[in-house]
């Protein structure tokens, strides 16, 4: 799905919407849009494939990476 920016960044406040009632949302996507404002219900991971391992870290919270998986 291609959405212009501003699209993105009402569809980032509507999973927050679900996030805030009590649902987990859980999305994969390249856009720094959705992943440039800090909200404390935001929880980023990464994933990394090293070879034929692959390694997953919780990325950011507060701006701070918090742990790997």
């Amino acid at each position: 799905m291609h959405l212009h920016p501003s699209a993105q960044r009402k569809l980032k406040d509507a999973l927050l919407a679900i996030a805030r009632a009590g649902d987990q949302v859980f999305i994969n996507n390249h856009s720094s849009v959705l992943v440039a404002d800090e909200n404390e219900l935001q929880l980023l991971f990464r994933v990394e494939k090293n070879r034929s391992t692959n390694n997953c870290c919780a990325h950011w919270i507060s701006g701070q990476a918090i742990s790997y998986l």
